[in-house]
C-alpha cells in the first residue's frame, strides 16, 4: 500500500513500523517488496524510508539502479540479509531495476508499466547462486491486464535470457 494507501488509519506514517516489525519478526534472508514507490513522504520517499528502517534491521537493499524507462512506477524492491546471503559476483550485471514493458514485448496503451528489481543472489552457507525477482503485476480488472499479467509472467520466467531471448551476462 502506498503512501497514502485509503488515507485515515491506512496511510505510510500509521503503517511503516509495523511493516519494518513484521518482516523483522519473520526473519527472511530475502525481502520483496511492491507498493514502496519514490511518491514523496516527509522530506524523503517511502522506498528510501523503508529502506531505512529496513537497513536499521540489518537488512540491504540489492540496488538501487534505475533502469525503469519514463512513466514506470518505482515500487517494487529487493532486500536481503548479509549475514545469510550475498549479491553474487559471478555476474557483470548482479542487480538492476527494469520496466516491466520489457517483459512483455508489447505496447501496454493506457496500463501503467510498473518496475521489477531483480537481483543475482548467493547463499553464504551453500554457495549457491540463485535469481530473485520483485515484480508487482499489472491489477487491471480487464482483459487487457489479464493479458499482459500472463505475458510479462512468462517474461519473468524467460529473465536469464533477456528480453529478446539472448543470454543475459553473466
Amino acid at each position: 500500500c502506498k503512501v497514502n494507501c485509503q488515507g485515515g488509519r491506512f496511510t505510510w506514517a500509521k503503517r511503516r513500523n509495523a511493516v519494518v516489525r513484521n518482516i523483522a519478526a519473520a526473519g527472511p534472508a530475502i525481502v520483496a517488496v511492491q507498493e514502496a514507490p519514490t511518491l514523496p513522504w516527509r522530506g524523503t520517499t517511502q522506498w528510501a524510508d523503508l529502506s531505512r528502517l529496513l537497513a536499521r534491521q540489518g537488512y540491504r537493499q540489492t540496488s538501487d539502479e534505475d533502469g525503469c524507462t519514463q512513466g514506470c512506477t518505482r515500487g517494487a524492491h529487493l532486500y536481503y540479509d548479509p549475514a545469510r546471503i550475498r549479491v553474487a559476483q559471478t555476474h557483470k550485471s548482479a542487480t538492476g531495476m527494469e520496466s516491466q514493458r520489457i517483459l512483455s514485448g508489447r505496447d501496454w496503451g493506457p496500463v501503467q508499466d510498473r518496475n521489477l528489481s531483480w537481483a543475482y543472489l548467493q547463499d553464504i552457507a551453500s554457495g549457491a547462486v540463485f535469481m530473485a525477482v520483485s515484480v508487482h503485476l499489472p491489477n487491471e480488472k480487464t482483459a487487457l491486464g489479464e493479458q499482459l499479467r500472463q505475458e510479462t509472467a512468462a517474461g519473468v520466467a524467460g529473465w536469464p535470457r533477456g528480453p529478446r531471448g539472448d543470454r543475459r551476462e553473466r
